[in-house]
């Protein structure tokens, strides 16, 4: 039976002519080509970041342990990334953090090994090894930042105290994109260092990014700090920004979305000031004391003065004589008054950060007419609190901003979408043709070997039959313009018809094979 179907697969192939053995030959190759894109499509490998920003040590630590574990890698970034299958992404990262392959940096562990032949300067130089690498695997724990490196400097102990040379340390961090180190989060990495290592002074450490920015200048670390520390600065930026934010948003409203630009600077006083007040009430007089003495007399009184000397002088007891004296009385009174005088006694703290003066830029992109200005410089007044007691200063301007980075992002991403969408597009059609294509080979190849079993089956190929005057008939009607030509050409066709069936049911058998 196989070797009857052979046969008339050979029969059939023979018999084509070399136009339509080529014909088979192209849709041949492309269902192949269709049905291995497909396969292709189909079973692919979807590969992922694993980790990326490494350095050399650590892609070639990691790389190894995934050539042990016969894992599918690829490098990306000039070997910084690691991409691996997105099935095993999540495995892999725990088992190689695990195995501590990420951090190639040796910490403490450096001492788990005992050398007895090392000398005092290897050991101390091991333990900043180790100390620097536990250091920098805390610091790595911030969301924030990718990587960091961590410098201690530990001056050899002196046995002279005014010798001694405090420690230093540098930090190196990578922060992520769109991330930054707070002023608490730099505070604390500088204090984690401080702590650490003995004889270090918070102000002899210094942080620093990537990009040279000295993270830790200006930072307030104790009670040395000057008197501008970084809590103040904050404070200040904090209602400076405040302010911007409420003016910005009013005329943002008003002219649009990025068509006003407001800058505050705020001069505040951080002096805090004590002041008592006494106040007396002079018409609330309440008496505290009061004091009387009265003294009254009544009696004679002799006329006549004593002889001079010291008889006069000696007291004696009075005798009561009718001749030679006068009566007499007096009356004495005395009042002493002690008054409480009412007093109020306040208390007054002026907390710190009151505003002494503040200092207003507006810039808006609009043309502004005289009366326009003054009531935009009106607005702004009311927006910000403006005292011009207080010495306050605003100034509101009007200019053309200029847009073109702005224009040229928003080109460059819109082009960027329009190609990710043109790439997704091309790939759902290079799919649906495959598929469509797929489906149209087969409904072929299913047609074209029913057509050759059919007419190998008969014996007769189109080939084998005179069919010129049919088809120059045919070729005379089809060609015809005239309604009396085409009559004449479909009577002869009609005539030959019935004179010759069999070469005409060729013919039309031959037109269906072609396609």
């Amino acid at each position: 039976m196989e070797n009857r179907g052979v046969q008339r697969l050979s029969t059939w192939w023979k018999g084509l002519t070399p136009k339509r053995r080529n014909l088979w030959l192209v849709t041949a190759t492309a269902m192949v080509i269709a049905v291995a894109s497909g396969a292709f499509y189909a079973t692919r490998v979807q590969y992922v970041t694993l980790f990326s920003g490494l350095e050399a040590q650590q892609a070639n630590a990691i790389v190894e342990a995934l050539q042990a574990e016969r894992v599918d890698y690829r490098l990306a970034d000039s070997g910084r990334s690691v991409l691996v299958p997105k099935g095993q992404v999540h495995e892999l990262k725990i088992r190689i953090a695990g195995e501590g392959l990420y951090n190639t940096g040796v910490g403490f562990e450096l001492f788990d090994r005992t050398n007895i032949g090392l000398t005092d300067f290897e050991r101390r130089l091991n333990y900043q090894r180790a100390l620097e690498e536990e250091l920098r695997r805390t610091i790595v724990y911030f969301p924030e930042i990718e990587q960091a490196r961590v410098h201690v400097v530990m001056p050899e102990q002196s046995v002279f105290v005014q010798n001694t040379q405090p420690a230093t340390a540098s930090v190196t961090v990578k922060t992520g994109a769109f991330s930054t180190l707070s002023p608490e989060q730099v505070k604390g990495i500088i204090y984690l260092v401080t702590l650490s290592v003995p004889n270090l002074k918070p102000e002899n450490v210094a942080v620093i990014d990537v990009s040279g920015r000295i993270l830790s200048d200006g930072l307030s670390m104790g009670s040395d700090s000057s008197p501008m520390s970084a809590r103040q600065t904050e404070q200040k930026r904090a209602f400076e920004q405040e302010l911007e934010k409420k003016v910005t948003a009013m005329l943002e409203r008003v002219y649009g979305p990025g068509k006003a630009v407001v800058l505050v600077s705020a001069e505040l006083n951080f002096d805090q000031e004590t002041v008592t007040r006494i106040i007396y009430d002079q018409e609330g007089q309440v008496v505290r004391s009061e004091q009387i003495r009265e003294e009254n007399y009544a009696g004679t009184s002799a006329q006549n003065g004593g002889i001079p000397g010291t008889g006069s002088n000696i007291p004696t007891y009075p005798v009561q004589s009718n001749g030679g004296a006068d009566s007499s009385s007096y009356s004495t009174t005395d009042r002493v008054t002690n008054y409480e005088i009412n007093s109020t006694h306040s208390t007054v703290v002026t907390a710190p950060g009151g505003v002494v003066s503040i200092s207003t830029a507006v810039t808006v992109d609009a043309s502004l007419s005289a009366e326009e200005k003054a009531e935009l410089n009106e607005l702004v007044q009311a927006a910000v609190g403006y005292n011009n007691v207080r010495g306050d200063s605003l100034i509101v301007t009007s200019f053309k901003f200029n847009t073109e980075h702005i224009d040229r992002s928003l080109a460059d991403m819109d082009e960027y979408v329009r190609s990710e969408r043109m790439q997704q597009y091309i790939r759902y059609g290079m799919s649906a043709a495959g598929a469509l294509l797929g489906a149209i080979m087969l409904f072929v190849i299913i047609s074209r070997l029913a057509a050759a079993l059919g007419s190998s089956s008969t014996g007769l190929t189109p080939q084998t039959v005179d069919l010129v005057p049919l088809q120059q008939a045919i070729k005379e009607v089809a060609q015809a313009r005239e309604s009396q030509e085409t009559e004449s050409a479909l009577r002869k066709v009609k005539e030959m018809a019935r004179n010759q069936p069999e070469e005409v049911a060729q013919l039309l058998k031959a037109w269906f094979n072609e396609g």
